[in-house]
């Protein structure tokens, strides 16, 4: 059987995140006393209340208040298969990853600047997964980040930034 090409590069991502000396709770921590915002932790475990390995929109979700915030999914997204070997056993072509968090707040006084909360959560993603940093254990050839409107659900006030990363994969 061929090996998932979607799941390595994810695995890869949930390894770095999940690192207690280089993931990106360290780094969350640095960015809240930068950006001047709460910290928050995610818990990596596979009891966590906050990290899921698939693609979940809370917006989407008839009782909003059964999620612990902020929550961060980790999931394939698209894997094309582009090269010469198209219709061999083997893949090559390119794999998205998506790294989404979801942060949440209740009451109005948040709206005056989420985007400080979202400029941390980005720059503690860029420093935990910069291969130039840290080579070892993960490549891709290029990332991107969207954010999404704020808006209200329920009670609360969601934003997300979605970290989409794509490599190249060539297996044999």
């Amino acid at each position: 059987m061929i090996e998932s090409p979607s799941r390595e590069l994810r695995t890869a991502v949930v390894e770095r995140l999940s690192d207690e000396a280089i993931g990106l709770n360290p780094y969350l921590a640095e960015a809240a006393t930068e950006y001047e915002v709460d910290p928050f932790e995610i818990d990596f475990s596979d009891t966590s209340d906050n990290f899921y390995k698939s693609n979940i929109n809370p917006r989407q979700m008839p009782d909003i208040t059964d999620f612990d915030f902020p929550i961060l999914c980790v999931y394939a997204s698209k894997g094309e298969n582009t090269g010469s070997r198209a219709i061999s056993a083997a893949f090559d072509g390119e794999v998205l990853v998506c790294v989404d968090v979801h942060l949440s707040w209740d009451g109005l006084a948040s709206l005056r600047d989420f985007e400080s909360r979202l400029d941390a959560v980005e720059a503690a993603l860029v420093s935990s997964l910069n291969i130039q940093l840290h080579p070892e254990g993960l490549a891709y050839t290029s990332y991107a980040f969207v954010r999404t409107p704020l808006s209200p659900a329920g009670s609360r006030w969601i934003a997300s930034i979605s970290l989409r990363i794509t490599t190249q994969v060539t297996e044999s």
